[in-house]
């Protein structure tokens, strides 16, 4: 490197001293970072919103180093993130004793979710001290949905002591039921006060995300309800995703190859055999419209309707001919073209409001009934 450019610096990752910690003790992790001149290596604490490295190594024992959030995984849509340790964690390494700290990063694997997390370590950046979350998150909501809301400025309250006060230390989080092959739902009432300033698109996208969020704990009988709620927001159609890699196209083998492409990042790589699925299946999954109902619930559809079939024959369930039916489906509709909504459709608000009284409401749901209107705009209405 140096003979390339005398003034090169070798940026390198610290994933390594936090996946396998157990083998990366004090002299070995000094053996590495001690044997380049000190300011020609700078260090990625990359995993520092969750599982720092500074703080167990003296600051990589004199190494340079950014403080990175990873924060997300695969591009999952999943409300989630630890706001204390953005708003203190990077002001703690930055003032430390001894500290090498020379930056801020962000090392997410796949942004357009959780915009608070994001707001909030952009801001950091710029800060020589830690905030008042309380305060901030105000600010916040009255910068996002431009006025001040009582009810709306207790909802995030409560979101930033759940939700995003997620110390658990999980990679993972989308792992409901719906996406995979319950967090509190009183939040929903309060963004439901959005009606005052509705129309704007980031309240929208919060009102969406949040009903999402608590809609999909429940399992698979509201994909349909959720896919609905997810087509009047832009931010969650598959037709998007796929519109963007088909535009780079410039003949049909393109559009072919780009749209598999796409479609298969989303739902598993292609090493998989007639009976075995990828182990890289799910990775990058999403809560979008389109994908819920033409892929996710065929998939669950297929699993019950095989288990249920079981139970009747008491038979063990049979494995391999459940996986050879739903990847067989994968296949096909990873190589298929069927196109998907480019554009919202729908009210979000009165589809939010309408889900929340169908499945949380006080009503007496037996002399109730919940369907769908499709007339001009799809909009789940309640009827009695």
């Amino acid at each position: 490197m140096s003979k390339g450019d005398k003034d090169a610096v070798w940026l390198m990752q610290g994933w390594l001293f936090s996946s396998d910690s157990a083998y990366w003790k004090p002299p070995q992790m000094k053996a590495p970072l001690h044997s380049v001149p000190f300011g020609k290596m700078i260090v990625l604490d990359l995993y520092a919103d969750v599982k720092p490295i500074w703080n167990n190594s003296s600051h990589f024992y004199g190494t340079p180093y950014v403080w990175c959030m990873l924060h997300n995984f695969g591009g999952n849509i999943e409300m989630y993130g630890i706001l204390d340790a953005i708003s203190s964690g990077l002001v703690d390494a930055c003032v430390g004793k001894n500290s090498t700290m020379v930056g801020v990063g962000m090392c997410m694997e796949g942004i357009e979710q959780n915009p608070v997390v994001y707001e909030l370590i952009s801001e950091m950046a710029f800060r020589s001290k830690k905030v008042q979350l309380l305060e901030w998150l105000k600010s916040y909501s009255h910068r996002r949905y431009g006025k001040a809301i009582h009810q709306v400025e207790a909802a995030w309250e409560i979101l930033y002591h759940t939700i995003y006060n997620c110390t658990d230390v999980i990679e993972d989080h989308n792992t409901d039921f719906i996406v995979k092959f319950p967090v509190g739902i009183h939040q929903i009432p309060a963004l439901l006060c959005l009606r005052h300033i509705y129309g704007i698109l980031l309240r929208r996208y919060d009102l969406v995300d949040l009903t999402r969020q608590v809609l999909s704990k429940l399992a698979n009988q509201l994909i349909k309800d959720i896919d609905v709620l997810l087509a009047s927001d832009d931010n969650f159609l598959l037709g998007m995703w796929l519109k963007s890699a088909n535009k780079l196209a410039k003949n049909p083998h393109e559009l072919k190859l780009y749209e598999w492409n796409a479609r298969t990042q989303v739902t598993m790589r292609f090493d998989n055999t007639g009976t075995i699925q990828s182990k890289l299946h799910d990775y990058a999954k999403k809560f979008w419209s389109g994908l819920l109902e033409g892929y996710y619930l065929p998939r669950a559809s297929t699993y019950f309707d095989h288990l249920l079939r079981s139970l009747r024959e008491k038979e063990n369930f049979k494995m391999e001919e459940w996986r050879k039916k739903w990847i067989s489906f994968l296949n096909k509709w990873q190589a298929s073209q069927e196109l998907y909504p480019v554009a919202a459709e729908g009210d979000a608000l009165a589809i939010s409001k309408a889900l929340y009284e169908k499945y949380f409401g006080k009503k007496d749901r037996k002399k109730n009934k919940y369907h769908f209107e499709a007339s001009g705009r799809r909009v789940l209405r309640i009827t009695q």
